[in-house]
């Protein structure tokens, strides 16, 4: 095919266009998710398609799904496998498709895996303006049945022909790992700025999310499915914490709280508590669940007990609907 032909131009549009066009608008009668052909909207139609429940129709706006006429659920796509790297040689883009440099023919490519999920509270939650400084729409946060997260991502990043993982995560918005990660962030960080929710990092771990499905697609297009189960989803078990050892929200304060939770002796040797901590893992009488939410509690401790401070010196409070998350700190 040569550009700057009409041969060329007719095939990019049917393509990229027409034939698009003409999918994306049949599945978005069947799943009722928008017939925008956008990543994000890509990722809604795959909830709808492996929960069975349908859209709102409305995109980036209003209930991505409805699970029935009092609950719905918020979604959230993440692709890692479009990202543009660069050369290492001579600093030019690199398209994820190619295995050298087209500038410079170099192998030294910097592939880019750093896409997070937003969450943008101020945004996609209504307010009813009834509380201080729009705190009305931080008590939406967590008023979804469900959060949905999407994750597209390589199985090994450095290798061109490697499978792409596809992975829904299913999050209950009251897990106090949830909640109180919306809390640090309205409060202590920007609550005018979109949230920064990292996979695989330790904040979203703590939100204690289950894997409802997940396949491999390998370069030639096949599908091979791991898991297809919404009812029964997939746990992966709280029990890596070394690879958090290096994390700078693991301060002083923070492992001492930490260490406190689990009734462990101080330490602050992050690997020291995190090692120990560990052990608990396989003890019979604490479960993943409990694990999580006890590590929560302690991780969020120092900041929230901050942010109740500030507040009470300008003789504010944090909303009451939390009371329960912030009394079990």
């Amino acid at each position: 095919m040569k550009l700057k032909t009409i041969e060329c131009v007719n095939a990019l549009l049917n393509d990229l266009y027409i034939e698009l066009r003409r999918k994306v608008n049949y599945w978005s009668a069947l799943t009722d998710q928008t017939a925008q052909a956008r990543m994000g909207y890509i990722g809604q139609h795959l909830v709808s398609t492996v929960t069975g429940f349908k859209g709102g129709k409305s995109g980036a706006r209003g209930k991505d799904l409805v699970i029935s006429a009092s609950e719905y659920a918020e979604i959230k796509t993440c692709s890692r496998v479009d990202q543009l790297g660069f050369c290492r040689s001579c600093h030019s883009p690199v398209s994820p498709t190619e295995t050298k440099c087209s500038f410079c023919s170099s192998n030294a490519i910097e592939r880019k895996d750093d896409s997070k999920w937003l969450i943008s509270i101020t945004e996609e939650y209504p307010s009813s303006s009834s509380l201080i400084d729009s705190e009305d729409i931080l008590v939406n946060i967590n008023k979804p049945k469900y959060f949905y997260f999407v994750l597209f991502e390589f199985e090994d990043i450095k290798i061109p022909t490697s499978p792409i993982v596809v992975t829904i995560y299913r999050v209950d918005p009251k897990e106090n790992g949830f909640t109180l990660c919306m809390l640090d962030y309205f409060y202590n960080i920007k609550k005018n700025a979109p949230f920064n929710m990292w996979p695989h990092m330790l904040k979203f771990n703590l939100c204690n999310p289950k894997i409802i499905y997940r396949s491999k697609i390998s370069i030639e297009g096949t599908i091979s499915t791991i898991h297809f189960d919404n009812e029964n989803p997939l746990i992966e078990p709280f029990n890596n914490l070394l690879q958090y050892s290096k994390s700078k929200n693991l301060t002083a304060k923070t492992l001492a709280n930490l260490c406190e939770e689990f009734n462990l002796p101080i330490s602050y040797d992050a690997k020291d508590v995190l090692t120990r901590i560990e052990s608990f893992s396989s003890a019979p009488d604490i479960s993943n669940d409990l694990l999580i939410h006890k590590f929560a509690n302690a991780f969020y401790r120092e900041a929230l007990t901050k942010a109740i401070e500030n507040l009470n010196a300008i003789g504010r409070t944090i909303p009451s609907v939390f009371d329960s998350y912030i009394q079990a700190l």
